[in-house]
């Protein structure tokens, strides 16, 4: 059914230039990026969010009100176009592609804190849009610039993630599978804490295996391993969540896979010997944690084209 209505959306609204012209149609175009990016279709879903974009800065969706006080209808404006350049910046993130938003940040910052529409979880993500921009920015500098700007990227994720209370960052023994406010905002605070790990292996994964001979890089090596560990723990904390089915998408799945890769990486990456029972348990752990996702994506059905669709 889901497919059904996601082909008729395609066919006769939002590949039609005379009715893609209004907010209804950015709305669309978002419903239609979310469901091709749940189905694994990347690309597919970048270019959705990417013709939104489009249509909402010649609709003025990216400039913030005259006046100061937000009413009904600017609200919504503000909410749509945080949530389609959001989609679209994570994305060019993930596909190394540039974003149509720059490097920029949130646009709407002076009000942004006492705004209704943002939760705690939300104002987070308004912080990791930002920082998503830096990394695209850093991906077309030089190289001889590049780690330094890591380096600034990182310590940004770092100061970031202190200024929540420990108890954000507690994994739930069990996901809420209801339709509540409290199973919306378990959710949104996961998926939070998974990009943010996200956002540090694609920071520091440049650099995660010259730490082999070069001690410069060590500060990313650990930073890359540790993120991958902690989005793979999410991701099984999920997984074996009984009666998670609503949560489930096949970009979860591939973040799980960059993250598996990457700490197989340093597993095979050169070590220097080392008889530190802390370095042997993370070693053991590491490979404990992949044989975990090997197996879960064994008994996952197939579908969607992950980044080729």
């Amino acid at each position: 059914m889901m497919r059904g209505i996601h082909d008729f959306l395609l066919k006769n609204v939002t590949s039609d230039d005379e009715l893609a012209g209004n907010v209804e149609s950015v709305e669309c175009l978002a419903l239609q990026g979310m469901y091709e990016v749940n189905a694994g279709n990347l690309r597919r879903s970048w270019l959705s969010f990417r013709r939104a974009i489009t249509i909402a800065q010649l609709l003025g969706l990216h400039r913030g009100a005259v006046n100061s006080s937000e009413d009904l209808v600017e609200t919504k404006r503000h909410h749509l176009w945080y949530q389609i350049s959001r989609g679209e910046r994570y994305l060019s993130t993930l596909l190394g592609l540039p974003s149509s938003t720059g490097s920029a940040g949130f646009p709407f910052d002076a009000a942004a804190a006492a705004a209704a529409w943002l939760s705690p979880e939300d104002l987070y993500h308004k912080n990791l849009y930002h920082i998503s921009g830096l990394i695209l920015a850093r991906n077309q500098e030089p190289c001889t610039h590049s780690f330094s700007t890591t380096q600034r990227i990182g310590e940004q994720l770092d100061a970031l993630a202190a200024q929540m209370p420990a108890a954000w960052w507690e994994i739930p023994r069990t996901i809420l599978n209801t339709r509540t406010k409290e199973a919306s905002a378990q959710f949104e605070r996961i998926m939070c804490q998974i990009w943010h790990f996200e956002l540090a292996t694609l920071a520091h994964l440049p650099f995660m295996l010259r730490a082999a001979t070069d001690r410069r890089y060590e500060y990313s090596h650990i930073s890359c391993l540790d993120a991958s560990r902690n989005l793979i723990k999410r991701w099984i904390a999920i997984h074996q969540s009984p009666r998670t089915t609503l949560v489930f998408s096949n970009l979860l799945e591939f973040q799980t896979f960059t993250a598996a890769t990457t700490l197989v990486l340093g597993l095979l990456a050169p070590q220097r010997r080392s008889t530190d029972p802390d370095v042997l348990q993370a070693r053991l752990d590491d490979s404990q944690l992949v044989e975990t996702v090997l197996e879960s994506f064994e008994r996952l059905p197939r579908q969607g084209r992950g980044g080729g669709g």
